[in-house]
């Protein structure tokens, strides 16, 4: 049997070897962390910046922990996910049912971590209930049409938004194209980044408002 690094032949080029390592282990310690933290990684620079936005709302928040750091430095933040992790693991029926393509109601994600937060259970719609004085949180929304509903229903002022431009990992089109015509971005903070990935801190203010 031809061995993996017979066919790289990895001896030859040992940098290249280091790099491979590198970044295998990199995605593997990612997708540890980000399921019991957050997929964007805050820093003291990105969570006082938000600070300026409170009182927030968060639509997708997961485990809660951008929450979690906000409230600890005073912020008034309500965290929405449409199914918070409760910390349990899932049974093997529950397993081979999302493998098998059907919808399970809990946290696939983050199965086995527990909120390091209070999140509460809600969809964008919840936006609808708050008053223009709550702006609104995004980090790392996934691509689909939750990052523009959201949008769509939000009366405030200020969004503040992290993850990938366009074209990234983050929203769906519909999303950044409400954004550049309702909005204007006003800040940008620079946050730690995994290998390969191109996100950010943006602060977008509604056009018209002073």
């Amino acid at each position: 049997m031809i061995e993996y690094t017979d066919q790289l032949d990895l001896k030859r080029d040992p940098l290249w070897e280091t790099d491979v390592v590198d970044r295998i282990n990199d995605f593997a310690l990612r997708e540890k962390l980000v399921k019991q933290y957050s997929w964007a990684i805050p820093n003291e620079e990105a969570l006082q910046e938000l600070l300026k936005y409170s009182p927030l709302v968060e639509i997708g928040a997961g485990t809660g922990y951008w929450a979690y750091e906000l409230r600890k430095r005073g912020a008034v933040i309500h965290a929405y996910d449409e199914y918070p992790p409760s910390g349990e693991d899932w049974s093997v029926e529950e397993e081979d049912q999302v493998r098998n393509g059907k919808e399970v109601r809990k946290n696939w994600f983050h199965r086995g971590h527990p909120t390091w937060t209070e999140v509460q259970q809600g969809t964008p719609d919840v936006m609808r209930e708050y008053t223009a004085e709550w702006n609104l949180f995004l980090c790392w929304p996934p691509m689909s049409e939750m990052a523009a509903y959201a949008l769509g229903y939000h009366r405030g002022t200020y969004i503040v938004y992290v993850g990938e431009s366009d074209g990234g990992c983050n929203a769906d089109r519909l999303y950044f194209k409400l954004l550049s015509r309702l909005y204007e971005k006003v800040n940008e903070v620079s946050i730690p980044q995994w290998s390969g990935l191109h996100d950010h801190m943006s602060v977008f203010k509604r056009k018209g408002r002073t």
